[in-house]
């Protein structure tokens, strides 16, 4: 009989600035772990309700418009049992915030 899969934990996300001009990026940091580290190597994705895309602990949030946009981290480790959303898609935790992109020309 094996065992049974930890699940990963996810800390608040690490978001200083949550605000910077168009032309500017925002670092964005994940503290997340696997106790068990299985059945995968544990993965983290980034999302953004402007169709930005990318993977890892710590990325740059481009800000290339105007707006404010919601980013999402997506921490797995490709046990669908950890999956909030009971599919099979793996995808067991999350953490958003909302970040803002101003126009340059204003102070």
């Amino acid at each position: 009989m094996g065992r049974l899969n930890a699940c990963p934990t996810v800390d608040p996300l690490t978001v200083a600035p949550t605000e910077v001009k168009v032309g500017s990026s925002i670092p964005l940091t994940v503290g997340a772990t696997d106790p068990d580290d299985a059945p995968l190597p544990l993965r983290v994705e980034w999302y953004s309700s402007d169709g930005w895309v990318a993977k890892g602990k710590n990325v740059w949030f481009p800000c290339i418009s105007v707006g404010d946009f919601r980013v999402l981290a997506v921490v797995s480790d490709g046990d669908s049992t950890c999956d909030a959303n009971g599919d099979e898609g793996g995808l067991d935790v999350t953490t958003s915030v909302v970040l803002r992109c101003s126009d340059p020309s204003r102070n």
